[in-house]
């Protein structure tokens, strides 16, 4: 008995895993692309590049900062990111004005500075070494 309860256990906490791990999956991904990237002393990213899901336009979004209003989808998205100072979160959001999110903190080596919203291909940022923040490049935000 004790040995088929463990493994029922086992299994759960695999799939528990397993399930956690393909939810955060864009969060790992965008992080792990920029810190690679800072790490190897590359300060150039190209989300177009990095996030590779379905979407034209990327916000900050932080519960400081309220809700976002879209005029363009006539839609109010809420903030995505937890209610903490080093907590950031981005919205992604496609043609139809459906999101997706990806939030994570300057714990996970990543933050960002004065993103407000990008078209896709006006989502090019630098690390600025000064303030250990990504930030739009100022000729892809015009």
């Amino acid at each position: 008995m004790t040995n088929t309860w463990f493994k029922v256990v086992s299994c759960l906490l695999i799939f528990s895993i397993g399930a956690y791990l393909i939810w955060r999956w864009d969060d790992r991904n965008l992080i792990s692309y920029l810190n690679y990237k800072r790490e190897n002393g590359d300060y150039y990213a190209d989300f177009n590049l990095a996030v590779d899901k379905d979407w034209e336009l990327v916000c900050d979004s932080h519960p400081y900062d309220g809700p976002l209003y879209l005029k363009k989808y006539d839609r109010t998205y809420e903030p995505v990111a937890w209610s903490q100072d080093s907590a950031w979160g981005l919205l992604f959001i496609d043609k139809n004005g459906d999101y997706f999110s990806i939030t994570g903190s300057e714990s996970d080596g990543v933050d960002f500075h004065n993103l407000g919203c990008l078209p896709r291909d006006k989502a090019k940022f630098e690390f600025d070494v000064s303030r250990k923040a990504w930030a739009p490049i100022k000729s892809a935000g015009s």
